[in-house]
């Protein structure tokens, strides 16, 4: 039965396979549980979350260990340039590795996306859609019917959204008016609203870095509250491991030095 869940998300006991090598932060948890969730069940999922949380950070690494295992994953990055059906379409394509031309139409472009799909990938394979609030709803609304159309084989594979709440409250329509394009997608899409990072976001944090000290995980939190979220703390905790040296934790003297090197504020 498809998932319905539309929620401020706890993470999920099971991690979905999250790879080792990110921080364990709920929007990752949840990246990889939906991920995960999808490509098996072979239904069409999204993830909203506040920018600078590591939804990114998340999908690249789970779509590259999904690749290191053999498993057909593919991230697409969209962007607002190519919002529309033909260009977003064209950038899908491309990204997959379809055959397609530039001066193709927008139906021509789809059908190339679905055989591609549906000859050259494998069971439980999954295409990721990151920043995808940039997408209109016309290439949205295509991407459902590639879902659809690429599972009708037997062969269960995934199509997982990534974006900013925004996006959400498109599809549910709390921005005035319910759009047409999304009636069929409503109430069948696996759904995860996550909010802004919290407690267990920078525990998890300070844990895997070997942080020494409440006001150092205070510090940490207080930059990846700030402008830059995650992409900040990434920065700074790279810089403090080069002060301190392989193997030392990170202290709350190490952080701030590193933070005043890189002009960071908290």
């Amino acid at each position: 039965m498809t998932d319905t869940t539309n929620h401020t998300a706890k993470p999920p006991a099971d991690n979905g396979g999250m790879p080792g090598n990110i921080w364990p932060v709920r929007s990752a948890v949840a990246i990889a549980h939906a991920i995960s969730t999808c490509r098996k069940s072979g239904q069409m999922g999204l993830v909203t979350g506040p920018s600078g949380t590591g939804k990114t950070t998340a999908a690249r690494a789970m779509v590259a260990a999904l690749d290191e295992e053999g498993i057909d994953a593919c991230l697409v990055m969209m962007t607002r340039a190519a919002d529309g059906l033909q260009p977003g379409l064209l950038r899908i394509a491309k990204a997959v590795g379809a055959y397609v031309q530039p001066n193709m139409g927008g139906a021509d472009i789809y059908d190339a996306v679905v055989h591609h799909i549906a000859t050259q990938w494998g069971r439980a394979s999954v295409l990721v859609l990151d920043e995808a609030q940039f997408m209109s709803e016309a290439l949205i609304d295509a991407l459902r019917n590639l879902s659809d159309e690429v599972r009708g084989d037997g062969l269960l594979r995934g199509v997982v959204m990534i974006g900013t709440p925004d996006l959400a409250a498109r599809i549910e329509g709390k921005l005035g008016g319910r759009s047409r394009h999304f009636e069929p997608l409503r109430g069948r899409l696996y759904l995860d609203n996550l909010d802004g990072l919290g407690a267990s976001d920078f525990d998890a944090i300070a844990s895997g870095l070997g942080v020494a000290g409440t006001q150092a995980v205070q510090l940490l939190a207080k930059v990846a509250t700030g402008r830059g979220g995650l992409h900040n703390v990434a920065r700074v905790v790279q810089s403090a491991k080069r002060l301190a040296g392989s193997g030392q934790p990170l202290s709350l003297g190490t952080l701030r030095i590193a933070m005043q090197g890189l002009g960071v504020g908290a």
